[in-house]
């Protein structure tokens, strides 16, 4: 809490109004009438002090703020406990963090299908999980939002925290894939695993999804892939 008020205090500073303005056209010579400020009492509103104080040290202000920004400790600390708030899978020179929330079922962050691919690929979810109350997301990630060492934990942390899969039977998929990163993690509720081991899940990435990939095809092995594994948990 301490830091924060540091921090508010110095953009305090930086925001005073009568700091980096253009200067004003000239006025007739008249008396000016000048406001004193007991700054022992409050030396926020001293405009000269905080003038004077901004050109010697704004440098270092921004570089104190530029810091705590991406101070994962501090920002938990505030209240912003989400690692999409604070970025944690996120290369620090990437200004935009990972959304925290699905698109649809199909959340196409890398770009990799069309329009109507994604219409194609909701559609089928869709009536999968009216017919079977099992739930399945895909998303795509570009490699800017991740590494591959962290890529199959961020899937898992998706998958958690959008909830895939109704929480009383736990039984939701969610593929994740990257063609950036060349990876494809799939991660199965625990309801979904009575039925698709890790093994069988392995199988499918490796013998129906992959090949389809390495030809340039990503919706057909997706595609593909999807139908799969729905026939494996219907």
């Amino acid at each position: 809490m301490t830091r924060l008020l540091i921090i508010l205090f110095f953009l305090t500073a930086l925001f005073d109004t009568s700091f980096g303005q253009k200067p004003k056209a000239k006025k007739p010579n008249v008396s000016a009438t000048t406001k004193t400020v007991d700054t022992t009492q409050n030396p926020i509103k001293d405009t000269a002090f905080l003038n004077h104080f901004v050109r010697f040290y704004a440098d270092s202000i921004l570089t104190i703020v530029d810091s705590l920004s991406n101070d994962t400790n501090f920002l938990k600390s505030i209240g912003d406990t989400s690692i999409f708030g604070y970025g944690k899978f996120a290369k620090p020179e990437h200004k935009i963090r990972f959304p925290a929330r699905p698109l649809g079922w199909t959340s196409d962050f890398e770009q990799i299908f069309t329009s109507d691919q994604i219409f194609e690929l909701d559609s089928i979810i869709s009536g999968f999980e009216k017919e079977t109350k099992n739930e399945i997301a895909i998303v795509t990630i570009d490699s800017s939002s991740t590494t591959k060492e962290e890529f199959d934990n961020l899937i898992l942390t998706i998958s958690n925290n959008w909830g895939v899969g109704k929480k009383s039977l736990n039984n939701g998929i969610t593929i994740g894939i990257s063609t950036g990163l060349r990876k494809i993690r799939i991660c199965n509720g625990y309801g979904i695993e009575v039925k698709l081991t890790d093994a069988e899940t392995k199988k499918i990435i490796d013998d129906i999804i992959l090949p389809e990939f390495k030809k340039g095809n990503y919706f057909v092995g997706t595609k593909n892939g999807l139908l799969t594994l729905m026939q494996k948990v219907r």
